[in-house]
């Protein structure tokens, strides 16, 4: 995919082209909770240090020798969206009343692959077939999370070689110790032969603050894009006022 619209001094490649990465989103359908069937959403980015313009096969080690960071926020019920558009992702979203959308200087994927996870089922995109079904524990949600992770390296194989780094802030600093055990406790499935290595280690950052504030913050920043109504984003604002 290209960024687009072009930044103010686009990063141009040897062709004079605006720069570009290889990027992908869709759903890995999973288990859980119970007997449901849920779908877990993801936007992986490339990292840019690779061509997109090349085969896979054709950068293999360049490709597996780059860390794979997998970002979450916390929440619970944060979708990681917001990490992507407002914090380490490719792409900015302005706090104009448009929404512009602009490419972000600061991106993590300037040196690694990154993956952003809607989880658990019920946050941002990501649901579940039976309607009010939610994870309950960490138990599922790590375990409903690492059978997406392997439906996404068995979509794309390239991918399963890189150094894995499970990172997130937030209410996340629960769910990322808790989905490393998993994958680390599961080390006899394809994914942790090839993806799993010692060095391997959780990170996490900026606790929960206080909450009131938090929302609306979040609230406050969707509302220009038109991703929730000015009714809901006033019931936020009377549950959840500013702080004095």
């Amino acid at each position: 995919m290209g960024f687009y619209p072009k930044p103010q001094k686009p990063d141009k490649g040897e062709d004079g082209t605006p720069k570009t990465v290889r990027s992908y989103a869709g759903y890995a359908d999973v288990n859980g909770p119970d007997a449901a069937k849920s779908h877990l959403f993801y936007w992986f980015f490339e990292s840019q240090t690779c061509d997109p313009h090349l085969e896979p096969a054709e950068q293999k080690q360049l490709i597996d020798e780059t860390p794979l960071l997998i970002w979450l926020n916390g929440g619970p019920g944060a979708s990681s969206s917001a990490g992507l558009f407002l914090e380490n992702g490719p792409l900015r979203i302005a706090d104009d009343a448009a929404g512009t959308i602009s490419v972000s200087p600061d991106s993590w994927n300037q040196e690694a692959h990154v993956l952003y996870w809607d989880q658990p089922v019920g946050t941002g995109y990501s649901y579940c077939e039976t309607p009010k079904t939610y994870v309950q524990d960490e138990d599922v949600l790590s375990a409903m999370f690492r059978e997406g992770l392997q439906a996404f390296y068995a979509t794309y194989p390239e991918y399963k070689r890189c150094p894995l780094y499970v990172c997130g802030e937030s209410y996340a600093g629960k769910y990322v110790p808790a989905i490393a055990l998993e994958i680390a406790e599961h080390r006899t499935t394809p994914i942790s032969r090839t993806s799993l290595r010692t060095e391997r280690k959780p990170r996490t950052s900026r606790r929960w603050s206080r909450p009131p504030t938090s929302a609306m913050r979040w609230w406050t920043r969707y509302w220009p894009t038109g991703a929730t109504s000015t009714s809901m984003t006033y019931a936020a604002g009377t549950t959840c006022p500013r702080e004095r």
